[in-house]
């Protein structure tokens, strides 16, 4: 179980994020919509420990997120950049954010397989990522976030700038996470999206959070 309780931030005098609270089970995913700005990528990198909250709590299975070594073990993080080595393969990418997470050798390639499988990444597997598609990267970079089996994966933007090909093979990779029980919470700009994937959507607006009706 997450459960987010009273998060507040702000920016100098300017408040980012006004009291938020909201709580997820195994296998549901959270949707966060919003304008540009409207604290979105602020709260996904606060639950991804990237950033601190000025108050308030973040448990994960009763973990805190001040336990930072066993809740960052818990958590996979796909920010909306790019965050792969662009002159190594697909493969390699993997198998770097594998050891990144000190998974033994049998544990590594049985996580880099599964994470390949889930995201379907057939074509060009061996070539380097700077000579893939947008979509493509995109797809790696979702699987390097799953590396480990985390228990609360968190996505930034996953389809941003893709094509329709591109983003319907990101959405069928988060529909096979989810029915894994792992907890998703990712904002997306494409309202649809959110539509088929999110099982509550929560529209952040001037900084506080309300359940959108479905």
């Amino acid at each position: 179980m997450l459960i987010v309780d009273n998060i507040r931030l702000r920016y100098g005098k300017e408040p980012i994020l006004e009291g938020i609270t909201f709580s997820a089970a195994p296998g549901e995913v959270i949707g966060l919509v919003g304008a540009n700005g409207a604290g979105k990528s602020s709260l996904i990198e606060i639950l991804a420990a990237v950033m601190p909250a000025d108050s308030g709590t973040v448990k994960l299975f009763d973990v805190p997120i001040e336990a930072r070594i066993r809740y960052l073990k818990m958590i996979g993080f796909v920010p909306q950049s790019i965050a792969l080595t662009m002159h190594l393969s697909g493969r390699d990418n993997l198998y770097q954010w594998g050891a990144l997470k000190g998974l033994s050798k049998n544990q590594l390639k049985a996580a880099v397989e599964r994470a390949a499988d889930l995201c379907d990444l057939t074509s060009f597997w061996d070539k380097p990522i700077y000579r893939q598609s947008g979509g493509m990267q995109r797809r790696v970079n979702l699987a390097a976030g799953l590396i480990g089996d985390p228990k609360l994966l968190l996505l930034d933007e996953p389809t941003a700038g893709l094509d329709r090909d591109s983003r319907e093979r990101i959405i069928e990779a988060i529909k096979k996470i989810k029915n894994d029980d792992v907890i998703v919470v990712m904002t997306n700009h494409y309202e649809p999206e959110q539509d088929i994937l999110a099982d509550r959507q929560y529209m952040l607006n001037e900084g506080v959070l309300c359940e959108r009706s479905s």
